[in-house]
């Protein structure tokens, strides 16, 4: 029996005839040059960006970027912004929209150290759960990729901070951390998250001048499977509805039955 060559192609061309070991050896050269092509990356880059806030800004360092190829790389460099590992995660009822301001104060130990890990590790992003995670089949309504600015640290470990959302995210596995040098304290939520492309709807962003004018004052959540709601308000004469309001308003949407019945218009919800 021929010997064994250790490459995985040699171990599958054991049996075949030395003509057609050439040949198979040769379609997958092939093979593997076409799937490594630009013409090939490029169309799967575009669709996989399609929707992301940062794409205009990935197509033009692909574009800029002179060593050939140069798709397949850029793709698998992008994933790895699309795919986080290990972010942390805050839970608190709130209304919560791309670009519109939120302070928080936070002082328990937990969420002291996750606007560190935050910094340190995901530019300053995290996750905002408005609800408990993966409580609801709609998790990804209420889980945000948020970013930390203007942070400050008090001296006795405090921190004030703005949040600002730039997109909803899907969350993947989930588990707690104790928090370093702080036995007993509440533990750290974190997730393997993907953020989600922006919803055409949302993709009008609120200028920060404008999010100064309705930045709410947010309190730490108690805990992190609290379902407290955040109360309805009037801003500049527009409701902010809860997440469960806009819920039900996006069902109303595709039920004309349950929207005649109420004596609502069409028109109407989608102005709510």
């Amino acid at each position: 029996m021929r010997q064994l060559s250790d490459d995985a192609l040699g171990a599958a061309c054991v049996f075949l005839s030395p003509e057609d070991a050439a040949r198979y050896r040769e379609t997958c050269s092939r093979a593997a040059d076409v799937a490594g092509r630009d013409a090939v990356w490029a169309p799967a880059c575009q669709a996989r960006w399609a929707g992301r806030r940062q794409k205009d800004g990935w197509l033009a360092k692909a574009v800029g970027d002179g060593t050939l190829p140069k798709w397949r790389r850029h793709y698998a460099l992008r994933e790895r912004e699309v795919k986080r590992a290990r972010v942390p995660v805050f839970a608190m009822s709130a209304y919560l929209e791309i670009g519109r301001r939120t302070d928080l104060h936070f002082f328990e130990p937990r969420y002291k150290w996750l606007v560190r890990l935050a910094a340190e590790l995901h530019g300053g992003l995290f996750v905002f759960c408005t609800s408990a995670p993966m409580v609801h089949a709609r998790s990804p309504a209420f889980s945000w990729v948020c970013e930390a600015r203007d942070v400050q640290l008090l001296p006795d470990g405090r921190a004030n901070l703005s949040v600002f959302p730039v997109a909803r995210c899907a969350l993947g596995k989930l588990w707690r951390e104790p928090v370093p040098n702080c036995p007993g304290a509440p533990q750290l939520t974190f997730a393997d998250v993907e953020e989600l492309p922006v919803a055409h709807e949302e993709r009008a962003l609120v200028t920060e001048d404008d999010a100064d004018d309705d930045g709410s004052d947010g309190l730490e959540g108690a805990d992190d499977d609290s379902d407290a709601s955040e109360s309805d308000d009037e801003h500049d004469g527009t409701l902010r509805l809860s997440p469960g309001h806009r819920q039900l308003l996006e069902l109303l949407v595709h039920n004309p039955d349950a929207m005649e019945e109420l004596g609502l218009t069409h028109d109407r919800v989608l102005e709510l």
